[in-house]
């Protein structure tokens, strides 16, 4: 019998393989089924009594079954069932439909059209199109084949009515078939789908590291420096000085619900309340199918779909190098401790920052100026699909654009995503003693896990990939005042830990140079 952790699943097991034992050609039961059903369905947010009910009547809805395989379930019980669909004993005793949509819940293969049915009764009628596996295979193989000729361009320009009208039809269907990949979406997915030829490894180690670590560096409030022209003490600790968000600090350790902060400028650690880091260094998620991040992430446009493919297969090469396990360890304490940030693993780092840039680049947006508005095909709409395939927009549509396309990706390629609304230094007057409330900004601020190294992301100053110290600093001409949408992920258990057994690497500090790390390349002067 295969090795299950989780009881509800062990015990299913136990009693599949006994029956197979003592009938080879023995079939799963629906009673077996609805187990399996109801162990998902309650974390798929329908009610123990609506899925009772529709079990008992032998009826599964598409609505249902397409909540239950968009449900998170945790990497144990993903596991667990992996484990006990891929038994070569107990899998035969699923027919096709069932093991389809038992694969489709842990993300080994897309969901069928022709859904789940309990064994020897009709499928109720469908109120949900599924794209067929064969339509998006085939779609995907056609977006590799343009990616690597270098045709895709082709395609994009007929959909948008600018290319040869003979081929619109033919492209707006191809993106179309293309799979859905949302906020949800895992490595595996991505796999399934064609999109990657495998998995980073370690994924699993990556994706259940703590977020919280001491060496980490954070955004805290505090009271600091405020003289933008002191460049060097500029949001550094202060006792009485202006409280403001500054980049300047690190973990240090805990203290009941406070974490202990180490500021620039000051000896000993600052108390801070955990809920204010958390509020200001977890990520940020937008969920589900069609969600509003400035502009509208539809990720079953067909637009949306082709350029989250086309980064996808960009990125394909690259992914198969991450190596999450990567990091050094150190002996402490008479034991092992593991050290993220630095060696090995600031190579992941480097990696990982490269696949962003990938998605950065696919995305064709300008800057309203000049001639821009004239040129055909440029779009200024809400569609953050349409606007990545030839947009216009100014900080706050470009953050936008760049988080929606990064939302897909964020889980497999370990980014966390923050949308950040803030002031710009340039117009401080050297008599301003509060100089946080300049002009409007928009930016996104990244975190790769498992080395929780933090970069920023801004499209329209054209820095896909720049250090936090550098940005935030004077001459990086930002102040990250607050979280655009304020949607903040909950902290999970496993996200705080202080214990000393891993850290993550401390560098020195970094200042912003002028003319390098502000607005100077800003894309109004390069377009």
């Amino acid at each position: 019998m295969p090795t299950i952790q989780n009881a509800a699943l062990k015990s299913i097991a136990s009693d599949l393989a006994a029956r197979r034992t003592a009938d080879p050609q023995a079939k799963a039961s629906p009673e077996v089924l609805n187990k399996i059903l109801t162990l998902v369905g309650t974390k798929a947010g329908t009610s123990p009594d609506q899925l009772s009910t529709s079990l008992n009547d032998g009826r599964i809805t598409p609505e249902q079954k397409l909540n239950m395989v968009k449900c998170n379930l945790d990497l144990g019980e993903t596991a667990d069932l992996k484990t006990l669909i891929s038994d070569p004993q107990i899998a035969p005793m699923f027919d096709a439909t069932a093991t389809n949509f038992l694969k489709a819940l842990v993300g080994l293969e897309t969901l069928r059209a022709d859904g789940f049915k309990p064994a020897g009764q009709a499928a109720p009628a469908s109120t949900v199109t599924l794209a067929p596996d064969a339509a998006a295979a085939a779609a995907v193989r056609k977006m590799r084949e343009l990616v690597q000729n270098g045709q895709l361009q082709r395609y994009y320009d007929a959909a948008i009515g600018q290319g040869d009208p003979a081929l619109k039809d033919v492209a707006l269907k191809l993106f179309n078939d293309l799979p859905k990949l949302n906020s949800s979406a895992t490595a595996d997915e991505l796999v399934a789908a064609g999109l990657w030829t495998a998995k980073p490894k370690g994924i699993d180690e990556m994706t259940k590291s703590a977020r919280f670590l001491p060496g980490r560096q954070v955004l805290v409030e505090t009271t600091v420096h405020s003289n933008v022209f002191d460049d060097r003490n500029f949001l550094s600790f202060k006792e009485g000085g202006v409280k403001a968000k500054t980049y300047r600090a690190t973990i240090a350790g805990e203290k009941g619900d406070n974490f202990l902060i180490k500021v620039d400028g000051k000896n000993d650690p600052i108390e801070v309340p955990k809920s204010k880091v958390f509020e200001a260094n977890q990520p940020h998620v937008f969920e589900g199918d069609k969600v509003r991040i400035y502009k509208t992430a539809d990720y079953t446009s067909p637009f949306m779909k082709a350029k989250i493919a086309e980064a996808a297969i960009k990125m394909d090469a690259l992914v198969q190098k991450i190596d999450f396990t990567k990091a050094e360890v150190k002996t402490s304490g008479g034991g092992l401790s593991r050290i993220f940030g630095g060696g090995d693993s600031q190579k992941v780092s480097e990696l990982q920052r490269q696949a962003v840039k990938i998605i950065h680049d696919v995305i064709d947006m300008k800057y309203p100026s000049g001639n821009v508005y004239s040129e055909p095909g440029r779009d200024s709409g809400q569609d953050a699909g349409r606007l990545a395939v030839r947009g216009i927009g100014m900080c706050y549509e470009q953050a936008s654009v760049m988080a929606a396309m990064l939302n897909p990706f964020r889980q497999a390629l370990g980014v966390d995503v923050q949308f950040i609304s803030g002031g710009v230094y340039r117009d401080v007057r050297s008599a301003d003693q509060n100089p946080f409330n300049g002009g409007g900004h928009g930016w996104l601020q990244l975190t790769y896990r498992p080395s929780m190294e933090l970069r920023i992301c801004d499209r329209t100053w054209n820095q896909s990939d720049h250090p936090a110290d550098r940005a935030y600093s004077r001459w990086g001409d930002r102040y990250p005042a607050s979280n655009y949408g304020g949607n903040v992920q909950k902290v999970a258990d496993t996200d705080v830990d202080v214990s000393g057994k891993v850290t993550v690497a401390t560098f020195d500090r970094q200042f912003g140079v002028q003319g390098q790390d502000g607005r100077d390349n800003h894309q109004s002067k390069t377009q």
